[in-house]
């Protein structure tokens, strides 16, 4: 259809060539239609990862689309709030007056859209096109969310009709790319080689604006910096505070620190509270954080510096500091 338009959302942190298969596959599959690629100012999911600033990933992105006939939208850098899809629909419904909307999405976020704010707007106003590598099928009506399946009235192979009068439908694309933000993110901030999986033009973009450096120029001193977070955690009362300097044995990192909340929540709260701290203070993001949501082990990755911050319970089970035993211990 003519009068369609596809919108491509995302955090681009890096832009790699996984995007660049997305924006190439809806250009040849929609060539009557309009696609419009439109960085988030802050994906509501991801609070914790480092970001560079949606000015800089909407310029990397319009650097390794140029030859690309698409717009990069930046709608949501000029918002002064944290913008959901639901706020962006009315200024493109009314930009692009009697457009059939498309939003595009991969499969990962069809899996979790009923955590989308006011999802089931969303599906008033616009088709979802479900896009996912080659091999991977779409999903069955039984694996998608309930939520989902109660909006469906009606499904196909490829197609899910909703009582909404819009639909789920399903693309695959052409070239089996598989890409991890947070590895290309972790690789380029620990000085390690992407090889060609970021457009040239992006990767000379981030040498020249220090987009992803690395920590250890940002960090002088790794011990100092260590004893540092042990003491902003015991500040927030962390319990059994250790650290560790492991650079004479076998470590991914040349310092460790270790430490434990009382609870689930208290531990998520003492490594919010230290990431925050580190970056408002220092300007310092961590490369990677897993563990956060449940707040069991939480692993807060800043290259030579590796934290954990366990739920007390749990720490018992894995004695990490038997691990380091043979390193130096580091007063706190």
């Amino acid at each position: 259809m003519s009068n369609s338009i596809y919108i491509y959302g995302g955090s681009f942190n890096p832009v790699h060539t996984g995007h660049i298969s997305v924006i190439e596959t809806l250009l040849k599959k929609f060539p009557e239609g309009k696609t419009i690629v439109v960085p988030a100012r802050k994906s509501p999911l991801k609070e914790f990862d480092y970001d560079p600033g949606i000015e800089h990933r909407i310029n990397a992105v319009k650097k390794s689309v140029d030859y690309l006939d698409v717009t990069v939208e930046d709608y949501e850098l000029k918002q002064d709030k944290k913008v959901y899809t639901v706020d962006t629909l009315p200024y493109f419904k009314e930009k692009y007056e009697n457009s059939d909307i498309n939003i595009v999405v991969g499969l990962d976020q069809l899996k979790q859209f009923h955590q989308w704010k006011n999802y089931q707007k969303v599906l008033t106003e616009a088709n979802l096109l479900v896009v996912s590598r080659p091999g991977f099928e779409f999903l069955k009506f039984e694996e998608l969310p309930v939520e989902l399946q109660d909006l469906t009235d009606d499904f196909t192979e490829n197609e899910f009709m909703l009582s909404t009068g819009k639909k789920i439908k399903y693309l695959q694309l052409e070239e089996d790319i598989n890409i991890s933000s947070s590895d290309l993110r972790s690789k380029m901030r620990k000085g390690l080689s992407v090889g060609d999986l970021v457009p040239d033009q992006a990767k000379n973009y981030y040498l020249q604006e220090k987009i992803y450096e690395r920590l250890d120029d940002k960090v002088e001193d790794f011990e100092a910096f260590t004893v540092e977070c042990a003491n902003v955690l015991k500040e927030k009362n962390a319990l059994n505070i250790f650290a560790y300097d492991v650079r004479e044995i076998t470590q991914p990192s040349d310092f460790n620190l270790i430490a434990s909340g009382t609870n689930t929540r208290h531990t998520s709260s003492l490594a919010e509270h230290l990431i925050r701290f580190l970056r408002k203070t220092q300007g310092v993001s961590p490369i990677a954080v897993e563990g956060l949501s449940e707040g069991r082990w939480v692993v807060i990755d800043y290259g030579s510096l590796i934290i954990h911050v366990f739920y007390e319970f749990v720490r018992s089970e894995y004695n990490l500091e038997e691990l380091w035993a043979s390193g130096k211990k580091i007063n706190t």
